[in-house]
């Protein structure tokens, strides 16, 4: 086990918005969320080769807020009553939180702190971020699991209970309902995850990942190089313009690139809370590939958020780990 200070959380915040793919929390927000965050003690991080020696008995939850990706996190003072709530309906005793994707780190850090619960070295998602709830490394492998049970916090301070679920689909449609019922993101601390399920299949080292990342960008290096993901795809671009969808539930655009700065090579990004399709004459990527957007201005990643017409952006589309490639057989999220 070793211990996260602000320094080393910085550097995987940078890191983690290239990963997120323009969902998560934006950049910004995590380090608003890190900001306010009082880390002088450290937050405790167990490495994957740790999990084996610990009691088997023990589960590992996700702490995560879920919306429209354009809204600020919520208060999350009442987590020590969720922990509390969620071990006492479910009779199971936490060992730790598990982020649920790349990009909602400060949240886990928060979630940590408050509970005095260490935090996995990997992450549910696969080294990414996931735009719904549904979609996951577990899921991915054809594991069965759902997020639920889960202990629900909404932006007025309402906690609640919500019981197992059959599937994923139940705890995406029950959550969303949630969301837009209260035009907000809610936080959600849940999932009966055991060490052998992480150990088996979400087997990377998410934090080291995204802080090597950090580091690269921190130095001007070039970053894609410490991304252990093959790169596929990479330009440049000026955003022309954005067309705003829907921003409820989910936040939804069209941002159309000239790449290269040529009038003739204009390339669509669908966003639907994360980057899930660009096409142009000569490209289309989708998801679960990841697409990227990075400012050299700003020195980091873009979330969908921080888009804005004129801004200049790099490119870069990365495929993702193996197991997501049991997604194309039967999806089409994107439309």
């Amino acid at each position: 086990m070793y211990t996260i200070f602000y320094k080393e959380a910085k550097l995987i915040i940078l890191g983690s918005s290239i990963l997120s793919c323009g969902g998560g929390l934006s950049y910004k927000d995590q380090m608003s969320c890190l900001d306010s965050l009082y880390i002088k003690r450290g937050i405790k991080v167990i490495q994957l080769n740790e999990l084996a020696s610990l009691p088997s008995d023990l589960v590992y939850v996700t702490a995560s807020e879920l919306g429209p990706a354009d809204k600020p996190p919520i208060n999350k003072a009442k987590i020590p009553e969720m922990i509390k709530l969620f071990s006492k309906r479910t009779g199971k005793k936490i060992g730790g939180i598990l982020p649920v994707e790349v990009g909602q780190e400060a949240i886990a850090f928060d979630a940590a702190l408050q509970s005095g619960l260490p935090i996995i070295n990997s992450d549910l998602a696969g080294l990414r971020a996931v735009p719904k709830a549904t979609l996951n490394g577990l899921k991915m492998q054809n594991v069965p699991f759902t997020r639920s049970p889960l202990v629900v916090l909404t932006a007025t301070g309402k906690v609640s209970y919500i019981d197992k679920n059959t599937t994923l689909e139940e705890d995406e449609k029950q959550l969303r309902q949630i969301a837009e019922d209260t035009k907000d993101v809610i936080f959600i601390v849940g999932g009966l995850i055991t060490s052998k399920m992480i150990l088996k299949y979400l087997n990377h080292s998410s934090l080291t990942i995204t802080s090597q990342i950090g580091k690269s960008i921190d130095s001007g290096e070039n970053f894609t190089k410490k991304v252990p993901l093959h790169l596929v795809y990479s330009t440049n671009g000026k955003i022309k313009k954005i067309m705003k969808i829907n921003e409820v539930g989910f936040s939804e655009k069209q941002v159309y690139i000239e790449t290269s700065f040529k009038e003739d090579n204009l390339c669509t990004l669908t966003i639907k809370n994360e980057y899930m399709k660009i096409v142009g004459n000569n490209i289309k990527f989708q998801f679960p590939q990841l697409i990227t957007l990075f400012s050299n201005e700003k020195k980091r990643g873009l979330s969908a958020s921080d888009l804005e017409e004129g801004m200049l952006v790099e490119i870069n589309i990365f495929d993702p780990l193996p197991f997501w490639s049991n997604y194309y057989s039967n999806n089409n999220l994107y439309e």
